[in-house]
């Protein structure tokens, strides 16, 4: 039996078990999770899951292992309502929308021309229709979409793991520890980054809203737990994730391919906010610089710059970034790969994209002495 015709064995089994629990009467209550709501003055785009509800534990700085792999568990075991029929109301509009066979659904919400008040004030309703099983109530939530002001200078397009919270994706076992037996407020961060990416919303003048977008592999189900993180280590507020589902599909038991994923929700911005140009920020460990350098190739004029965190350690790989980055030098195009995010602040507030005053306070998080290698400092400056 070949992998694919297995793969396709499992998934059919899984959609024969799905359609049996469908028939159970429940009793955890169904949510709607919005993931992500954003737009432009002329249209939105909406993803969300519909799922029966999990019982997550309240975490602490000293919680026990259990605790942090009973959530793990619990994130990880999703009972999705498979092609769940949603309705969706904005501006006087109504769409219905039908859910894929994980509980994910996708829709874009045209606008019509309203005032700035009243697109500040906008909402949108989302009901489920069904199916919903016996004893369980048909839930309804309501949003404030995320409308980008047409002044925004740029926009930031980043990476999580092993970029804005250490995850070790290069070490399995460390990863898993990471995964399994580490919540939200034991996750170890990478110090000045909250900071310079707050920088970078705020802008020079500290007076502006630029967008910050993360984009990953890891899955929809570390959701909660990566916006707790977000906002207890200090990043800008309302982050939008861009996360990827893991389940069982006809093709793949798990997501082994990340270029597409990302490439996909890069080029969705760029489209989105045709006049937006982006800050690319990734780490060395997989493909962030290959995929950065297509997307400069591809879109030409939009991309600013290019910020790799090195996590390697390994010389070969930071040799072939450096071609990389030699090659996009030509073009314009700086790429400043570091081990802390003190050069890529000190690029930033030399081309203006932050104040100094900021960058002063990245510096004071980070050790100077320890946070530059040579080859570091001369592209840097």
């Amino acid at each position: 039996m070949s992998a694919k015709t297995l793969t396709n064995l499992v998934h059919q089994l899984e959609n024969f078990f799905d359609r049996i629990k469908g028939r159970i009467p429940g009793r955890a209550p169904v949510h709607i999770l919005p993931y992500i709501c954003m737009g432009n003055r002329r249209k939105i785009y909406l993803k969300g899951r519909v799922l029966e509800n999990k019982r997550i534990l309240p975490v602490t700085n000293c919680d026990r292992f259990w605790v942090n792999l009973y959530n793990a568990f619990q994130r990880y075991e999703s009972d999705e309502v498979p092609f769940a029929q949603l309705r969706l109301l904005c501006a006087g509009q109504e769409l219905l929308v039908t859910a894929d066979e994980e509980g994910y659904f996708e829709a874009w919400l045209l606008l019509p021309e309203m005032g700035d008040q009243k697109l500040a004030a906008l909402r949108v309703r989302l009901e489920l229709l069904g199916p919903v099983r016996q004893g369980q109530i048909q839930p309804s939530v309501e949003i404030n979409p995320l409308i980008i002001p047409e002044d925004c200078r740029f926009g930031v397009i980043s990476d999580i793991d092993d970029t804005v919270v250490r995850t070790d994706v290069l070490r399995p076992l460390k990863m898993l520890v990471n995964i399994f037996f580490k919540s939200a407020r034991t996750r170890q961060a990478f110090l000045g980054t909250a900071g310079f990416y707050r920088a970078l919303s705020a802008g020079r003048a500290g007076d502006k809203q630029n967008p910050i977008y993360y984009v990953s592999t890891s899955p929809w189900n570390l959701f909660d737990l990566l916006l707790e993180y977000m906002n207890i280590q200090g990043f800008p507020p309302n982050p939008t994730l861009y996360l990827r589902d893991w389940g069982i599909t006809s093709d793949e038991f798990l997501p082994v391919e990340n270029s597409e994923h990302k490439n996909l929700f890069i080029q969705l911005v760029l489209e989105l906010f045709p006049e937006m140009r982006l800050i690319l920020i990734g780490d060395s460990g997989q493909q962030d610089p290959e995929i950065y350098a297509g997307v400069a190739d591809e879109f030409a004029g939009r991309v600013l710059a290019i910020y790799l965190r090195e996590v390697t350690g390994k010389p070969a790989r930071i040799e072939s970034i450096h071609r990389l980055r030699a090659r996009l030098a030509r073009r314009g195009i700086p790429v400043i790969l570091a081990d802390t995010v003190l050069p890529m602040a000190e690029h930033a507030a030399g081309r203006g994209w932050i104040s100094q005053e900021a960058f002063s306070q990245i510096r004071e998080q980070v050790q100077p002495g320890r946070s530059v290698l040579p080859f570091q400092r001369r592209q840097a400056r």
